[in-house]
């Protein structure tokens, strides 16, 4: 009995964002990261502590709005680091 050959050829596949089934996932982040913050700003306490005027209120928005990205990737990663709730 003799063993039967196949050829060995590598393809190479090129990953697309758009064209793949992940492509309906890609979103503008920027968009998004807007949103959810203000969605924060309605039960954001800040107004509290900013009562000067308006302008210190509006910088400090900018500011987190700025960095917003980098709080989100923060908060995700602790809370996926939480075992709550466990006994």
């Amino acid at each position: 009995m003799t063993k039967k050959r196949t050829k060995c050829t590598r393809i190479d596949r090129n990953f697309n964002l758009k064209q793949s089934v992940f492509g309906h996932w890609a979103v503008n982040n920027n968009v998004l990261y807007r949103k959810m913050f203000e969605a924060d700003m309605q039960y954001s306490k800040i107004k509290r502590f900013v009562r000067d005027d308006s302008e210190s209120y509006s910088e400090i928005c900018n500011y987190v709005i700025s960095n917003y990205g980098k709080i989100y990737e923060v908060y995700m990663y602790c809370s996926g680091l939480s075992n709550y709730p466990s006994i």
